[in-house]
């Protein structure tokens, strides 16, 4: 089977994270094949060296747009179609429905699949493609032939299976959980045995960026009470302003300036799992989140969770609250006091290898691709049994 998945723009970041990890583990079953298509717009790829050694990337070259569409992809879909087994998108997009139906015209023995990696809140309601009332009815005559086109689709939490089968009916037969993972294959040849935690609280994250919300953090230092060896360590690039922000919560907060540090840009993956293997506790102090992939590196290790049900995937990553805690949206006394918790909780190694488990159990890309193909030779029968 030919697995090709298609993201636009694909940076370095991208590969180490499910852009990558899925067709990757994808490709190492045996009688399938993975590639990731799209435009490489960084100049290094150190993750296709190291940690998804052997991925087969194919790149796009750089043919002007065609209004909100990928022209060099269109002719990439006209050539290669018919060789795709399986064609991987993602999002429900306008650009989306029109690349699956095109496939499935040049390639109707194929099988389109899904990724919808979308916000819950998205689905509360009907897509509207376009503010322009004939594209919209346009697209959405485009819509309907791609849903009819679609063999699978998956969401990252369960919450949206419901929802999702209410406002899309049509998707509901479709429509499949699989959440994203840690990179298992990986992570057990490099730490083959737990480590012991040390007493630090780690956030990564992209710091400024409005939705990440990191300032929420610099506004709860007043409310943190914290035994005084534990420490704070933020990873990410970040903006001026955050910046500006970070230097003068520090200021105002001499107390805690010793025990806060910033790293703000780790490109050394080994690194940034060493700092996940080590910590005692994760934190995202995000408004919102699909997912929250920093949640299940760090819990592949044992880290206790810091989140909110905003988070539309964190109850199930912290198990109801059994391997983390839950604090109140952008409130920064709940959010000191859920890390403080979170800290009490992480002092029990019982709890923290209670979490290594389940974490393996249910949030480990070796398995999660496992029922990912299970789930498309279903889609295959389905669709031979309509020939």
């Amino acid at each position: 089977m030919r697995f090709h998945s298609y993201f636009t723009k694909v940076s370095n970041v991208h590969i180490s994270k499910d852009v990558g990890l899925l067709p990757w583990h994808i490709g190492q079953a045996e009688a399938w094949a993975s590639s990731l298509v799209g435009h490489f717009v960084d100049e290094a790829y150190p993750s296709l060296e190291g940690e998804l050694d052997g991925l087969e990337v194919r790149r796009l070259d750089d043919a002007p747009d065609l209004a909100y569409l990928d022209r060099s992809f269109l002719r990439y879909l006209r050539e290669e179609a018919i060789h795709i087994d399986v064609l991987q998108l993602w999002h429900l997009g306008r650009d989306s429905i029109v690349y699956g139906t095109l496939y499935k015209r040049y390639n109707p023995k194929g099988l389109l699949y899904l990724k919808l990696d979308a916000y819950n809140t998205q689905f509360e309601e009907r897509k509207r493609y376009s503010m322009n009332l004939a594209k919209n009815m346009f697209l959405k005559w485009v819509e309907t032939r791609f849903l009819e086109a679609l063999d699978l689709a998956s969401v990252e939490n369960r919450a949206a299976l419901s929802l999702i089968s209410n406002t899309y009916p049509e998707l509901a037969s479709k429509l499949v959980y699989a959440p994203n993972g840690a990179n298992d294959s990986f992570l057990s040849q490099h730490f083959p045995e737990p480590e012991a935690a040390k007493p630090f609280l780690l956030c990564v994250s992209r710091p400024g960026s409005q939705e990440k919300n990191c300032e929420l953090l610099l506004r709860s230092l007043p409310h943190l009470r914290l035994a005084s060896q534990y420490r704070i360590v933020l990873v990410g690039p970040g903006t001026e302003a955050f910046r500006l922000a970070w230097a003068e919560a520090l200021l105002s907060h001499p107390e805690w300036r010793d025990r806060m540090e910033w790293k703000e840009e780790i490109t050394d993956r080994l690194e940034l799992y060493r700092l996940y293997s080590q910590a005692s506790v994760c934190f995202l102090p995000s408004r919102v989140e699909s997912f929250g992939i920093a949640y299940v590196e760090a819990l592949y290790f044992g880290a206790m969770l810091v989140g909110h049900r905003g988070m539309f995937a964190y109850p199930e990553l912290c198990d109801q609250g059994a391997y983390g805690t839950f604090y109140d949206d952008n409130d920064e006394a709940s959010f000191a006091k859920a890390l403080e918790e979170a800290v009490e909780m992480s002092e029990r190694q019982e709890l923290r290898e209670a979490a290594r488990k389940y974490a393996r159990k249910h949030f480990a890309w070796s398995s999660i691709s496992d029922e990912i193909r299970m789930h498309l030779l279903e889609a295959k029968a389905r669709l031979e049994s309509k020939a």
